[in-house]
């Protein structure tokens, strides 16, 4: 029963891609952003669908689970912070994308610097910040049927099957395809996500355990704060900021042409984000080592609930993480391909063959799913992720320019783009470089580097145009 289901589910997903192409049209705009028209339940589902990856359903519970409230700041922000600045920026991108015709991220900071290298710059940094944070989605799916299936299907036939199957519908779809199958991915996940959070309360009273039992078993769970300042410091920027400008994102804020759309769309994805990851999420971290005990790989916590507690509906549970696994990493790959064909090769809807443009998506879910088997890859979830919102978070620099209606010289805004990469390239990536006091980290450095560069070229212009008008 349990292979007969998720082979049903992933053959419906397909059925939906071949018809979401009959809907297309043979342009970029409508591959990559549904021709920017997309309405608010369609928004608020996909936006939804693409916060609820296998880091909201596996890896925050987990970091409950090993990291107690010290995950709380950083995840609580993500939640509540995130969604304002969302809605802060996305109104300008979106009004700007509209404009200019932007397509990624690249095309539209660098049409605002006018600069060719500026747009490159960006795509690299977006294809760095892509690719950890769509390995751990195959990563998630293949523990939780690791788990579920008692090793009886392979870890590699699960990413590799995972990740055919996602290019063949995003192949085939586009961005059309991958929103309407987020409208019945969002459903299912809810619904495991609130299930999953009752489940770990009746198991906890069943058992006798109350909140104050579990503080006086696990106390140093219930402290906010680890002692180490500046990583809780960098969790809470990169999550704050460096989420919204993961590419896959901002491909949302250019999904519609009318920013009061977003403002509408917003409130809700934030509401949803609230109940249906956080408190669940904080439920069942924080009470897990109580009632399922010592689990020595953290993002197995909520399937090693599941199996413990109500094993007969384990398949729903391996349902919904297909679908929070499917929803972010579909989007990821789409945006990746448009990345790489727009901001490094350059290639635009004049390219006589979008049948090799739309080729690219399935390269890069094999090398995602290649990546995920590498032995050199960790296989935590939250710690990949965070890789991916790091180097995010570089694009802050440009991004506050852009909002702000700023401008610097094109070569400043590389010069600072080129160091915050090399920055967290030798101390995030390759660890070359010495730790840094308190606990913070590189990608912090980094896009603060990005950003004092490129407002030091700010003052620069400023203080010529006031010469120039006092000559």
């Amino acid at each position: 029963m349990l292979i007969g289901t998720i082979a049903f589910y992933l053959v419906l997903l397909i059925v939906i891609g071949f018809v979401a192409y009959r809907f297309g049209q043979p342009t970029s705009e409508d591959y990559y952003l549904a021709g920017r028209g997309l309405g608010q339940f369609a928004l608020i589902a996909t936006l939804f669908a693409t916060w609820m990856s296998t880091f909201a359903f596996l890896g925050s519970p987990g970091f409950y689970y090993s990291k107690g409230l010290a995950w709380y700041i950083p995840h609580g922000l993500l939640v509540v912070a995130s969604p304002i600045l969302l809605l802060f920026v996305g109104r300008r991108v979106a009004t700007l994308g509209a404009e200019c015709g932007a397509i990624t991220p690249g095309d539209l900071i660098g049409w605002w610097f006018n600069s060719r290298l500026v747009a490159f710059l960006t795509g690299i940094i977006c294809i760095l910040a892509l690719v950890p944070y769509a390995t751990i989605q195959v990563l998630g799916i293949a523990k939780v049927v690791d788990v579920g299936s008692n090793g009886y299907l392979p870890f590699p036939v699960t990413v590799l099957g995972t990740a055919a199957i996602i290019g063949l519908y995003a192949f085939f779809g586009g961005v059309r395809a991958i929103v309407w199958t987020d409208i019945l991915q969002a459903a299912l996940f809810c619904v495991v996500m609130v299930v999953g959070g009752a489940v770990a309360i009746l198991a906890s009273s069943a058992e006798g355990i109350t909140l104050s039992q579990a503080l006086e078993n696990h106390p140093t769970k219930f402290e906010i704060g680890d002692g180490a300042i500046g990583s809780v410091t960098t969790l809470a920027f990169i999550w704050t900021f460096g989420y919204i400008l993961l590419p896959h994102m901002w491909q949302r804020m250019l999904m519609t042409k009318d920013p009061k759309i977003l403002e509408k769309t917003v409130p809700w994805s934030s509401g949803l984000a609230l109940f249906v990851i956080v408190v669940p999420s904080l439920i069942i971290g924080l009470l897990g080592p109580s009632i399922i005990g010592l689990v020595s790989d953290s993002d197995k916590v909520v399937p090693t609930l599941w199996q413990q507690h109500i094993s007969p509906l384990y398949w729903l549970l391996m349902l919904a993480t297909f679908a929070a696994g499917m929803s972010t990493m579909d989007s990821q790959m789409l945006t990746a391909a448009s990345v790489v064909q727009r901001d490094l090769l350059g290639l635009t809807d004049k390219s006589p063959n979008q049948w090799l443009l739309r080729g690219t998506v399935v390269v890069l879910a094999v090398s995602f799913a290649a990546l995920a088997l590498s032995p050199q890859v960790s296989k935590n979830i939250i710690l990949l992720a965070s890789k991916g919102t790091g180097f995010a978070f570089l694009i802050a620099g440009p991004a506050l320019f852009l909002i702000a209606g700023w401008r610097c010289r094109p070569s400043i805004a590389s010069t600072g783009l080129v160091l915050g990469l090399v920055i967290v390239i030798l101390g995030d990536v390759v660890s070359v470089l010495p730790t840094l006091p308190f606990g913070f980290g590189y990608s912090l450095l980094g896009a603060a580097v990005v950003l004092v560069v490129m407002l030091l070229g700010r003052v620069m212009i400023l203080g010529q145009h006031g010469i120039a008008e006092s000559n």
